[in-house]
């Protein structure tokens, strides 16, 4: 997607367009990105569901088609503002939308866990507190290259922690 490709957004024609365009008026108008802070003007964005529009309302989202991204990011680009998906990439694209939709959970153990846990990494991670990477585990033969694995949280006390488990 690029912010210069605005051929899929829907119309002003419709309500949830009318919408999108309402809130990033509003964020626009009390966050001017040449005198917020990035880091305010993301947590803003996220407040108001604009982070990525497609998840539900508490998780930085208004429950929009997610074409509707585009305007937004567009819109905020062209202001000047912060695109949070350019800053934490891994975060916005692949562990954010695999914690909040359920279409790419596996069936959860423990329900409340996963609850938690999406509560405390999903604003985190959209409002840019927390930047994700990825990395590749290289094994000291030529040609061999680590691509699989997983890993754990667990709650110690106040914060997750996350440990890298081996497959």
């Amino acid at each position: 997607m690029t912010v210069t490709d605005e051929s899929a957004t829907a119309t002003a024609t419709d309500p949830d367009a009318a919408r999108v365009d309402t809130l990033i008026d509003q964020l626009l108008a009390e966050n001017p990105p040449e005198s917020t802070d990035d880091q305010a003007f993301l947590e803003a964005q996220y407040d108001l569901g604009l982070a990525w529009v497609r998840f539900p309302e508490g998780y930085g989202g208004i429950g929009v088609s997610p074409k509707l991204q585009r305007t937004v990011i567009s819109r905020v680009n062209r202001a000047g503002g912060p695109v949070g998906a350019t800053r934490n990439p891994i975060g916005y694209g692949m562990c954010a939308p695999a914690i909040v939709d359920p279409r790419h959970r596996r069936a959860e153990a423990n329900a409340a866990a996963a609850v938690q846990l999406r509560a405390h990494l999903v604003p985190a991670v959209l409002r840019a507190r927390r930047r994700l990477r990825c990395g590749v585990a290289r094994d000291a033969r030529p040609n061999v290259t680590a691509t699989s694995g997983s890993s754990t949280a667990r709650r110690c006390g106040r914060p997750w922690r996350t440990s890298p488990t081996t497959a």
